[in-house]
């Protein structure tokens, strides 16, 4: 079957002016009236072959309360660009990663609007052994999404009917870019022209963004910044963030639409959590 289903993908690889196969899945639901005991859910995959021999294969579905399909081709996925490769900092020697928790204090999903951490249940490394905790509490750690991020970019530029419509690329690219252009954007190593002192008054972090409020002048620092603004742009700045979009003085941030009108920060001693 995957063989005929490989061969399949060649002949429309080889054909011009169509849509480009780069990797082939194959998918079913779990049997879960296997016996003796339920099947279980699982993959496997080609790990890093050419786009005319990459395919993966899985049984998914729903797994100790969590949907696991979505998981499942993630990984096997990413082993068809080449992850867990070797070089990672988490790989376990054995394709996979050895990373569990992605404990991201600024990991954030803009799909449902809200924090990764902290949660009762923490995010997993989809590359390692914790892929079965589903769809919403699994991720790509930052070395593999990198990896495969740039191996998609290089299977796009290969492909004929990219590399020879450039323009119609820059234009797209112009049109993601457009809204930023008006964005309230700080630059990290110099907040003052954008977040300028005023006397009396200090730049604090609210539930709506940075705001200027006026302080007893017995809290007003040199800086301008209140303490949780500065403690903020420290992180930052420690994580190598050099730009940053806020909302400042009330205004909105045009390009994200936060459904719940309170943005949180809370900060102690050994954790920052947005």
């Amino acid at each position: 079957m995957i063989d005929y289903i490989l061969e399949e993908a060649r002949i429309w690889n080889s054909q011009p002016d169509v849509v480009k196969v780069d990797t082939t899945f194959l998918w079913r639901h779990r049997d879960i009236r296997k016996i003796p005991t339920p099947e279980e859910a699982g993959g496997n995959a080609s790990f890093d072959t050419p786009r005319e021999r990459r395919f993966a294969t899985a049984v998914g579905g729903l797994q100790n309360n969590f949907e696991t399909t979505a998981s499942i081709m993630a990984q096997e996925i990413g082993h068809n660009f080449g992850a867990e490769s070797r070089e990672s900092p988490y790989s376990d020697g054995n394709l996979h990663s050895s990373l569990v928790d992605i404990l991201d204090p600024f990991a954030f999903d803009f799909v449902r609007i809200r924090p990764y951490y902290p949660s009762e249940f923490p995010v997993a490394d989809v590359m390692g052994v914790a892929w079965g905790r589903g769809r919403d509490l699994t991720l790509y750690n930052e070395y593999d999404w990198e990896h495969l991020r740039q191996r998609l970019i290089q299977t796009s530029t290969s492909s004929p009917e990219v590399t020879e419509d450039k323009e119609r690329i820059k234009k797209l690219c112009e049109e993601v870019q457009a809204p930023f252009a008006e964005l309230q954007k700080i630059r990290v190593d110099d907040v003052k022209s954008v977040l300028y002192s005023k006397p009396e008054f200090q730049w604090s972090w609210t539930s709506v963004g940075f705001q200027n409020l006026k302080q007893n002048q017995a809290n007003v620092n040199g800086s301008g910044l209140s303490k949780n603004a500065e403690s903020i742009l420290s992180a930052l700045k420690e994580l190598g963030i050099r730009e940053l979009y806020v909302p400042i003085d009330e205004k909105p941030l045009t390009v994200v639409i936060n459904r719940s009108p309170q943005m949180k920060c809370n900060l102690d001693e050994t954790h920052l959590s947005l």
